[in-house]
């Protein structure tokens, strides 16, 4: 029972927090001093338009019920229609869902290929100057910030030892010729 009840206070707690970034996050994008609608149509928006806009995007309503409204789409899985490509935003994360995937599994292999040998060494010879070193250099990447992190790896592995690519997705291509 008492697993039961924790369990119960975390989706609680979760549920809490759900909410509060959506209530931030909508009245954030609400207050950013723009015209959503202006912005949806473009740079050469007459007013007619803009006005037509800003009623079928709801923009005319009070903003608690556009927030309801906004609710009521997130939990049926609309999430709206990206401003810049004018596409369902669904489709947009589809489209980069793959690519993310990618990213992430082989930041996992590498952290494991890396992570796992050095705490081994460090365990192994635990008070000595490997273990220091591996202390160090895990203190270094925990603190440095994930983005400078990420420009130092991208240099060092595509730049410098052109073991990966730093553009473009990986193919694999048969370049030869049957004589």
């Amino acid at each position: 029972m008492q697993k039961f009840e924790f369990f119960l206070r975390r989706v609680g707690t979760s549920l809490f927090v759900l909410i509060g970034v959506s209530v931030i996050t909508f009245f954030l994008a609400r207050v950013v001093p723009s015209n959503a609608a202006a912005l949806y149509i473009g740079p050469k928006a007459r007013a007619e338009d803009i006005e037509r806009v800003t009623k079928q995007l709801g923009l005319d309503k009070p903003l608690p019920v556009q927030y309801a409204i906004y609710m009521q789409e997130l939990l049926r899985g609309d999430m709206g229609t990206s401003i810049s490509t004018k596409r369902p935003i669904t489709e947009e994360l589809a489209g980069r869902i793959p690519a993310t995937l990618e990213l992430l599994f082989s930041g996992m292999f590498v952290a494991i290929l890396i992570g796992v040998p050095l705490g081994v060494l460090g365990a192994r010879w635990q008070g000595k100057p490997i273990d220091a070193a591996v202390r160090v250099l895990s203190i270094v990447g925990v603190s440095m910030p994930a983005f400078f992190l990420g420009l130092i790896f991208q240099i060092i592995f595509s730049e410098i030892w052109i073991f990966f690519r730093s553009q473009g997705v990986w193919t694999v291509t048969c370049d030869f010729q049957i004589r």
